[in-house]
């Protein structure tokens, strides 16, 4: 069993940040659908994408003459300034890890790996934080959930199953990362 040292104050902050952050980004994915499938129910069927949703928001509340009801009109206005609201918010999270990154010299470093960026640079220092637990990244990716775990010995390679014991947040970051270096 692996055991990773206490958190300092700093890693806790961080991680306070990338918490809130997911959260407002999920409330945001939540209103998107919500919304897609208010107006799915009276006609209007959009794209999965924010900026569509936009767009089209902006479209209905600056027209009547699409056929909905004035309650649903001026219910979509208020969701328009809900995600407006989640926008913003988000943003100013964003700005708050880029910042936590600038300053710190270990998520420069780390920033500089492909497909690594602010969020996960520092989204990794916050879970990891002394990196000298681990004697090297093959003791580190099957604790991240990376990788099977692996015990071999005497030349027989014993590859054990993927564990969902990592962080899910950290490992999501990770696979997008990875997926977006390979493009």
């Amino acid at each position: 069993m692996r055991f990773v040292p206490p958190k300092s104050a700093d890693q806790l902050a961080i991680q306070a940040v990338h918490r809130i952050r997911s959260r407002l980004v999920a409330d945001r994915v939540k209103l998107v659908n919500q919304v897609r499938g208010l107006l799915a129910e009276h006609g209007v069927v959009i794209a999965r994408d924010i900026p569509r949703l936009r767009r089209a928001l902006a479209d209905i509340t600056g027209s009547s003459d699409d056929g909905l009801n004035e309650l649903v009109r001026v219910l979509i206005r208020e969701v328009e300034t809900e995600l407006d609201e989640l926008d913003q918010r988000i943003a100013s999270y964003d700005r708050r890890v880029r910042e936590l990154f600038r300053n710190s010299e270990l998520c420069q470093r780390l920033g500089k790996i492909e497909g690594i960026g602010p969020v996960t640079a520092t989204a990794l220092i916050a879970a990891v934080g002394d990196r000298t637990c681990f004697k090297n990244g093959r003791q580190f990716a099957p604790w991240l959930g990376l990788v099977p775990k692996q015990r071999s010995s005497g030349g027989r390679a014993r590859l054990f199953g993927i564990s969902k014991r990592g962080d899910r947040y950290l490992l999501t970051l990770m696979i997008h990362g990875a997926r977006k270096s390979s493009r």
